[in-house]
């Protein structure tokens, strides 16, 4: 394959990608979820105040409204805030432009890592397109900040082994920042990120010498200080909230098992399932395996099966640890290895008789319906997850038609919801909020913005009031509205 080809060919790839990434990026994933409305809000209030919600000037980690999501790292947040200047208001589509952003980024990062690593243009080919059409990394590129851990992984990587390979000290300094600024970007980075540029300088250790490697780890730190500044200024709860990477403190079901337990999931039967990636892509990258294990370049297989290995740590070393945040940084060796698989077979099907190409092209659509249907009927894997869908269209809806309406649920998201949705000013949200918080560090004290309310209807609904209730609560009242999981109803 000519360069020209491969380049024009990567272009298209790149572009087809972006087309089906913004595809109805409003309503696919279903609903908006806590974390796309928090991210927006503070976006709003940062450009609107200077602060974020909470008050805190340009802050080098970010607070949210209770103790299960506080003491969010910050690059992310920062990354969204050019998308949500272009909006009116805290708009949550900034959040998914940004992580469709990120995702292209990381499909062109990996096409540049994949030649870097297996220097063969037909594998990088088709190991890119599988990643851009991955249902995995279409999902993330339209949820929010795990997207980033791919992302910025490969780009670091990238520019790191290219830097090696051209002895350019300004490649290798970049991929070595990158690298320490990554800490800054998701939880599971902490681990992954330095435990993978520690693994690059071993692996390419005959090709650095003694000033090279210094200067990389000189760069590391620098690029991390934005991190380490977060965790100094927090306290350290960048290190356990959210995310939460402690192993099993305090949790006396935590055990080595766990970890055992997790580490073989990655390897099952849910590794290949429908929710993480297709049946053909899985069955290329287990063929990809065992094409590294007999043959390839020394240095491909030590990087391909390390970058494996450990991009399943995060995962593993927390309670119920599979999850497809948390294992996002498996998504471009899954598609290398499903691009060295696709290759090899594309090689036998040109030496092989009509009977035989028949046979292959059969079995192929049986492996790839199951798929089709999941995601035909799905839209994307998990769906659901996180969500709220129908809340945002339900609030909208009741401020239409009342300026005094109750949402039903008391819980943290539900807050959130009310303040995207209803564009409240932060100044008023910083003057309703009760200061003191509870044991748990909640801020549930939060229960109304001027004539909206969110609480169980039993607790403060009054008759004639408009409600906006889940199926349950709303109970046999006919409902003026239907959105998704909740009803608008007249008290």
């Amino acid at each position: 394959m000519s360069r020209r080809v491969f380049i024009l060919a990567i272009t298209a790839v790149v572009i087809v990608s972006f087309a089906v990434r913004v595809f109805r990026i409003g309503d696919s994933s279903l609903g908006w979820n806590q974390d796309d409305l928090m991210r927006a809000y503070d976006a709003y209030a940062l450009l609107s105040t200077g602060a974020d919600h909470r008050g805190n000037r340009w802050p080098i980690f970010f607070e949210s409204f209770d103790a299960q999501h506080d003491s969010l790292l910050s690059l992310y947040q920062y990354l969204v805030l050019p998308a949500a200047a272009l909006f009116d208001g805290p708009s949550p589509l900034a959040t998914r432009i940004t992580s469709i952003a990120l995702g292209l980024m990381g499909i062109i990062a990996a096409a540049f890592l994949f030649l870097e690593i297996t220097r063969d243009r037909r594998v990088t080919l088709l190991a890119t397109a599988v990643l851009a059409f991955s249902p995995w990394q279409i999902f993330l590129s339209r949820f929010n900040e795990p997207i980033i851990a791919p992302a910025i992984a490969t780009s670091a990587a990238a520019f790191y082994l290219a830097g090696i390979r051209k002895q350019s000290s300004l490649l290798q300094i970049t991929g070595a920042m990158l690298f320490g600024l990554a800490l800054a970007g998701y939880k599971i980075l902490l681990v992954f990120s330095p435990a993978l540029f520690i693994t690059l300088i071993i692996i390419k250790r005959k090709h650095l010498n003694c000033r090279q490697i210094l200067t990389s780890l000189v760069a590391f730190v620098v690029g991390s200080i934005p991190f380490l500044f977060a965790v100094v200024a927090s306290g350290g709860r960048v290190l356990t909230r959210g995310v939460d990477l402690t192993v099993g403190v305090g949790v006396e079901s935590y055990s080595i098992w766990t970890i055992i337990i997790n580490i073989i999931q990655h390897f099952g039967v849910f590794w290949i399932s429908p929710a993480f990636v297709t049946g053909l892509e899985a069955i290329l990258a287990l063929l990809g395996i065992v094409i590294l294990l007999h043959g390839g370049p020394s240095h491909a297989r030590r990087i391909v099966f390390a970058w494996f290995f450990l991009g399943i740590l995060p995962a593993s070393i927390v309670i119920e640890g599979l999850q497809i945040g948390r294992s996002a940084t498996l998504i471009p060796m899954t598609a290398l290895l499903a691009g060295l698989g696709g290759v090899c077979v594309l090689d036998w099907l040109k030496k092989a008789r009509f009977l035989h190409r028949l046979v292959m092209f059969i079995l192929a659509l049986i492996i790839i319906t199951p798929s089709v249907i999941y995601y035909a009927r799905s839209g994307f894997p998990y769906r659901h997850y996180w969500l709220l869908p129908g809340l945002m269209e339900s609030i909208i809806y009741a401020k239409s038609v009342s300026n005094n309406f109750v949402v039903t649920d008391n819980g943290v998201p539900s807050a959130i919801y009310l303040l995207v949705a209803l564009k409240v000013p932060v100044e008023e949200l910083r003057a309703t909020v009760v200061r003191e918080r509870l044991s748990d560090e909640s801020w549930e004290e939060i229960t109304s913005f001027d004539e909206y309310r969110f609480c169980m209807p039993a607790e403060c609904a009054r008759q004639g009031d408009i409600v906006i209730a889940r199926s349950k609560e709303a109970g046999s009242r006919e409902p003026m509205a239907s959105y998704g999981r909740f009803k608008v109803v007249r008290w």
